[in-house]
C-alpha cells in the first residue's frame, strides 16, 4: 500500500469536495461531521484503492479522529454556536475521478448521519482511535496510522449497513465505487 508520503492530495481538497457535495444535497455539515467523514474517506480510499486519500495524518482527539489543519481552516467560517459550516467555499477541489467516487461512496453511506452517530461509529469496537488515544492522549503526537485503520475496517467492514466479512464488503464496495466512478465521469462528459 502507498503511504501518506506518496499521496499528493490534501485533506483540504477532500473537505471542500465533501462540503460542496453535501450542500448540493441540501445538507450542511458541522466541524465534527466533516472530521469523521474525512477519516472514513481516508479509510475507504486505503481499503479500496490501496492508497490513503490525503497526505496529512489523522490524529486522536477527544471526540474521535480528526485532522488539525482542517479544523483550523473551517473554524473561521463555521457558525460559532452550532459549528455548522453553511458558507461553503467555491472552487474546484482538484480531485481525480477515483477520489470523487470515494467521496460519493462515503457520503452515500454516512452523509445523512448526525455528528454523534459518526463519533460513535468511528470510536467503536476497539478501533485505532481508542488505542492511540488511550496510549498517547490527544494531540499532534497521537497519529492514527492508516494501516491500523484499514485493519480495523477489515474486521468491522466498510459498509455500516452490512455485517458481512471484509471480502464481501470490499467486493460490494468496489462495485459501488465503479458505478459512482462511471456517474462522475458521465457528469464530466468523459
Amino acid at each position: 500500500m502507498l503511504t501518506k508520503a506518496d499521496v499528493d492530495n490534501s485533506a483540504s481538497a477532500f473537505a471542500l469536495a465533501i462540503l460542496q457535495a453535501e450542500a448540493e444535497a441540501g445538507r450542511h455539515k458541522d466541524k465534527l461531521q466533516l472530521q469523521k467523514l474525512l477519516y472514513l474517506t481516508d479509510a475507504a480510499s486505503a481499503a479500496l484503492w490501496n492508497r490513503p486519500a490525503f497526505h496529512e495524518p489523522v490524529i486522536a482527539l477527544p471526540h474521535g479522529p480528526a485532522l488539525a489543519k482542517v479544523t483550523d481552516e473551517y473554524k473561521q467560517i463555521a457558525d460559532p454556536t452550532s459549528h455548522i459550516i453553511e458558507q461553503v467555499p467555491d472552487g474546484d477541489p482538484g480531485l481525480g475521478a477515483e477520489d470523487r467516487a470515494t467521496v460519493a461512496w462515503v457520503l452515500a453511506r454516512f452523509g445523512e448521519w448526525s455528528a454523534s452517530r459518526l463519533i460513535n461509529y468511528t470510536k467503536r469496537d476497539e478501533n485505532p482511535w481508542a488505542q492511540v488515544y488511550e496510549k498517547y492522549g490527544a494531540g499532534a503526537q497521537s497519529v492514527i496510522a492508516i494501516e491500523h485503520t484499514v485493519a480495523w475496517f477489515s474486521r468491522v467492514g466498510l459498509d455500516p449497513a452490512s455485517s458481512v466479512d471484509n471480502a464481501a464488503a470490499l467486493e460490494a464496495g468496489a462495485g459501488k465505487i465503479a458505478t459512482a466512478h462511471a456517474v462522475a465521469l458521465e457528469k464530466l462528459g468523459r
